[in-house]
């Protein structure tokens, strides 16, 4: 991990963090570590179990919230707002390489003001993340649609 790519004030994302990395975001003020990597992914040093383990003798709070992009799910979105929404402070959210971890907490940091899907996957591009993955550019697709319909019916 490189440092992380602040979304918001409380929000950061990027790759697969090393120990040494979750001692730096501890010392940053970061609260929680969110981690949307699946249990045996490739090139995962740090298996969730064990990662869960060293973040919380860093007095900070985990979430392992598995996305696999072959079977990407809504409610995966609502579990990375609520762990964000939960935290009391600055919460690091990662996956492998950052693609999954920018694009779900754009998405989970926009609740009720949909943003067009252009703007959203040109943010992760400036931010280092372009979504490359069609079955997640076309989740990010669906879920800004969602929440546009969602945001027009309470008008």
């Amino acid at each position: 991990m490189d440092g992380p790519s602040h979304l918001t004030r409380n929000v950061a994302v990027g790759g697969q963090p090393t120990l040494e990395d979750l001692r730096l975001l501890q010392a940053r003020g970061f609260v929680a570590v969110v981690n949307l990597r699946d249990d045996g992914e490739a090139d995962q040093p740090l298996p969730p179990q064990a990662e869960g383990a060293a973040v919380q003798v860093l007095g900070l709070r985990y979430h392992h919230i598995p996305v696999v992009l072959a079977e990407l799910d809504p409610g995966r979105l609502c579990q990375l707002r609520t762990a964000i929404g939960a935290a009391s402070g600055p919460v690091f959210v990662h996956c492998g390489a950052g693609q999954r971890a920018c694009a779900m907490a754009l998405l989970a940091t926009s609740e009720g003001m949909p943003v067009p899907v252009d703007d959203l996957l040109a943010r992760a591009a400036a931010l280092g993340f372009p979504v490359r993955d069609p079955k997640l550019a076309s989740f990010v697709s669906e879920q800004i649609e969602r929440e546009r319909q969602r945001v027009l019916q309470a008008i």
